[in-house]
């Protein structure tokens, strides 16, 4: 697997997106990439529920 293509590809894919509430899922992801496993399961629900 080439990372770096995958990280272009995410990247490209991105900038097409033009939905704010996707961005903001999309923010709260990564930033949940940070969390401890508790916050992370609190994230992800409030993603989910977000619709």
């Amino acid at each position: 697997m080439d990372i770096q293509a995958e990280i272009n590809w995410i990247h490209q894919e991105i900038d097409k997106v033009k939905d704010p509430s996707f961005v903001e899922k999309l923010k709260h992801l990564l930033q949940s990439l940070h969390s401890t496993a508790d916050e992370t399961s609190i994230d992800y629900i409030l993603i989910l529920t977000m619709h």
